[in-house]
């Protein structure tokens, strides 16, 4: 390829900012002004001179290489906020990918070219997050709001979703202003989950439950997730009649499997809101209703038990105080090991 060269005018990633977003700002900062007639600087055409597409969602050191050249943004800033491509991990064969210093599973990212966004946070920036970008996140945790995903001033009837081919992010591909869209308002059962997620990725302070302690990002996610599954007598022993508030779920946690899910936020709350609970708690709550012969044979139980164990045997320290939970609820049916 030949040498880049670099734009005339550069610009900044914001610390949560998505890649397609700082594409996007290049472009309208290295764009003539609209005002004199001539045809704004696409923001694909800024991924194309660094030889990306513009709708990936994962780059290579290389691409990150050619882009820093591009932009004049220094490659370690630029590789935190770019998803890196994923490898497999592990004897599971599991995708992972890193970004912001985390590793995340693949089914974290989107298979689709759409975009999705919250109209408060454009209104104090005109930058798309990074957060929208995954699958986990459906709503706005600080504005407890759901993520938009279409332009309903486009079509009322059958909305079409957001893209990306726009100069402004403010604004749909007709030129409505996305910043003044009806709010659909959220509760903390659909947020609690996403916001602890959040805060470990962006580093932000918080308190860690016992049960959490030493696991990392992608193993909380699933932790969390494989927890949502327990039938409604286990969710109860755990709980008491709170565990309602979550709702219920039909087929199994599969990250991947559907976008946009709008259940995903209840199903990390609940997982949350589990591992909140002290060991000790789990531990009886979960040897209870394992000891109840009807639903150990007729639920969930013991697969969700003994994936979890086989996932946490492949864990540093074997996950920690959650694996030897649950080693200890396996024991109680005979089914321990030595952990």
């Amino acid at each position: 390829m030949d040498k880049i060269q670099p734009l005339s005018l550069s610009a900044s990633p914001e610390p949560d900012e998505s890649m397609q977003s700082f594409f996007n700002r290049l472009a309208q900062r290295n764009s003539p002004d609209p005002a004199d007639g001539i045809e704004p600087v696409p923001a694909d055409w800024i991924a194309s001179a660094a030889d990306l597409d513009f709708r990936q969602t994962q780059f290579t050191d290389a691409q990150i290489t050619r882009l820093s050249a591009l932009s004049g943004v220094p490659f370690k800033e630029l590789r935190s906020l770019a998803p890196t491509e994923a490898r497999e991990k592990g004897r599971w064969g599991d995708a992972v990918f890193h970004v912001l210093g985390h590793e995340l599973p693949f089914s974290c990212l989107p298979n689709r070219e759409g975009r999705r966004l919250c109209p408060e946070c454009l209104k104090e920036s005109a930058h798309h997050r990074l957060i929208w970008n995954f699958r986990f996140a459906q709503v706005c945790t600080k504005h407890q709001i759901r993520l938009v995903l279409s332009c309903p001033e486009c079509n009322p009837r059958k909305p079409k979703p957001l893209d990306w081919r726009v100069f402004d992010l403010t604004v749909c591909r007709n030129g409505h202003d996305l910043r003044n869209l009806v709010r659909e308002p959220v509760s903390e059962e659909e947020i609690s989950g996403q916001r602890y997620i959040e805060n470990i990725l962006f580093d932000r302070p918080q308190p860690v439950p016992e049960l959490l302690r030493g696991l990392q990002l992608s193993e909380t996610i699933d932790v969390f997730g494989h927890f949502s599954d327990l039938p409604p007598k286990v969710r109860h022993s755990l709980l008491g009649a709170s565990h309602k508030r979550f709702g219920q779920f039909s087929g199994p946690y599969n990250l991947g499997a559907k976008e946009p899910d709008p259940r995903i936020g209840f199903r990390l709350s609940l997982g949350l809101a589990i591992c909140q609970l002290a060991p000790r708690k789990m531990k009886q709550a979960l040897i209870a209703a394992a000891s109840d012969e009807e639903i150990w044979a007729t639920s969930d139980l013991p697969r969700i038990l003994t994936y979890l164990r086989s996932r946490m045997m492949t864990w540093e320290s074997k996950g920690f105080a959650i694996g030897r939970v649950v080693n200890d609820v396996l024991d109680s049916r005979g089914m321990g090991i030595n952990w």
